[in-house]
């Protein structure tokens, strides 16, 4: 019976920790629920997973966006200390950490909210979509200053052509 009780024991324990290791999600990508949330910015419906993005704040507060400029442009605007950015993966939709990924700014890309920004799983990834669209090639830091600054800014909205989506 004792050997019944310690299996026990353990089992609950195992249970506790795993249930507390919840706080370590904080750090992953954060859940949207396309066609329900809704973006921070726009207040509009966030439908499309290649161009959404989010970010975690530092005391956990999770904020969504139909397009990556408006989320680096509110969280500029709201002076929130951020934890991190995250953005989607052009072709594979695949969350990105933000500050990894990399970017072509093209005004011929039809985003949510006119943005015209992709975001790239790899530089080789960015560069073959900019030889193939056009474009321009900005790192992380280059597309945040951009922004912030006013140099890159909406061009029009809507949804992409077919030919755009691959």
């Amino acid at each position: 019976m004792n050997n019944y009780r310690l299996i026990t024991l353990v089992l609950l324990f195992a249970i506790f920790l795993a249930a507390c290791g919840g706080a370590d999600d904080a750090a992953g990508p954060p859940e949207i629920r396309y066609g329900e949330d809704v973006c921070d910015q726009c207040n509009m419906i966030i439908n499309e997973p290649r161009f959404a993005a989010a970010y975690v704040t530092e005391p956990g507060e999770t904020r969504r966006f139909d397009d990556l400029g408006e989320m680096f442009l509110y969280a500029h605007d709201q002076d929130e200390a951020v934890r991190a950015f995250w953005v989607h993966d052009l072709h594979s939709e695949e969350w990105l950490e933000a500050d990894n990924a990399s970017y072509v700014y093209n005004p011929e890309l039809v985003t949510p909210m006119g943005w015209g920004v992709a975001a790239f799983d790899s530089q080789s990834d960015a560069e073959a979509y900019q030889e193939e669209n056009g474009g321009t090639l900005l790192s992380y830091t280059k597309l945040q200053e951009q922004i912030v600054r006013g140099e890159l800014q909406p061009q029009r909205m809507g949804a992409v052509d077919d030919h755009d989506h691959e």
